[in-house]
């Protein structure tokens, strides 16, 4: 199965949902949350399913799309260097930057992903609730 299209009316940034093992995972695209306006183009996504770290997500896991397949890498002190935060960079959702192995990797905040993918939740749900009975 593939991903099903959020609600019209959702931010650019939530991408819509998968099944996965039985339920429906919320999936975010990240670099639209953090204020990209457009997506890198690609053939094929891939997302990342992860299990929330933080307290603000009541969902047991969630999904992240990703450019490339997550890998592990062995790097000594000089594989890695510090870069700073780009300025459209959102600290609330950014950790760091940083040149791993001749690229530029993100380190995001993952509570801070939680949380606005908790409150969009939030929204959704009562908008559902208000469609479903409305207020006479």
């Amino acid at each position: 199965e593939g991903l099903r299209a959020p609600a019209e009316g959702a931010p650019d940034w939530f991408a819509g949902w998968i099944a996965w093992q039985g339920v429906e995972l919320p999936v975010v695209r990240f670099e639209r949350l953090n204020g990209a306006t457009t997506d890198v183009a690609r053939r094929r996504i891939r997302i990342v399913v992860l299990h929330p770290v933080g307290k603000a997500l009541s969902a047991d896991r969630f999904g992240l799309v990703s450019e490339g397949h997550p890998h592990l890498l062995s790097l000594n002190r000089n594989g890695i260097q510090p870069l700073p935060l780009k300025a459209g960079d959102d600290p609330g959702l950014v950790l760091d930057r940083a040149r791993v192995a001749n690229q530029e990797a993100l380190i995001p905040d993952l509570p801070g992903i939680e949380s606005r993918l908790a409150q969009l939740l939030e929204q959704l749900v009562a908008l559902v609730r208000l469609v479903i009975s409305p207020e006479v």
